[in-house]
């Protein structure tokens, strides 16, 4: 994959719409493209956030320490460690590859110090994180409103039922 076509994945997704082309390409020459073997380790939970990484190819699961179950998965076109890299924590999960993979790492210390020159760069990419992450959020919080929208009749139900048993006994 060369790297004109490696830009262009980038600019597709919601993060980089902010960005023209040359901007991109500047950003994109501030990272780091890393390969990765199916069952290396993208990162462990609980290590310090030092990036954002942006899937180029490959697949990959996102699990929680002693769980087997993955929580998600990652592929072609996704990001990961947006969250720790803008709250500087520490990460939440444990990614692993699942296939052979080729990411986009954007370091904490570059993306701080676009951020901290006020960079054009800096501001469309924090303009396409937050819209992109309140997208996401938005369709959580739908999600789960609709979930609970299921379940509160029940729950209540059997709130009120075991309340008269109470009553009754």
């Amino acid at each position: 994959m060369d790297r004109n076509h490696q830009i262009q994945l980038l600019l597709k997704h919601a993060f980089f719409r902010g960005l023209s082309p040359i901007e991109m390409k500047a950003l994109f020459s501030a990272g780091q493209v890393r390969a990765f073997s199916q069952g290396q380790m993208l990162f462990r939970e609980s290590e310090p956030a030092d990036g954002l990484i942006f899937v180029m190819s490959g697949v990959f699961h996102v699990y929680l320490e002693g769980r087997e179950l993955p929580l998600a998965t990652v592929k072609d076109g996704e990001i990961i460690g947006e969250v720790g890299l803008l709250g500087r924590g520490k990460r939440s999960a444990t990614v692993s590859a699942q296939t052979e993979a080729f990411v986009w790492h954007l370091s904490l210390d570059v993306f701080e110090g676009l951020v901290g020159r006020g960079d054009s760069i800096a501001d469309g990419l924090l303009r396409g994180m937050s819209e992109d992450l309140c997208r996401r959020f938005r369709e959580g919080v739908y999600e789960a409103a609709s979930i609970m929208g299921e379940l509160a009749p029940k729950t209540a139900a059997k709130i009120t039922n075991s309340d008269l048993e109470t009553e009754l006994s």
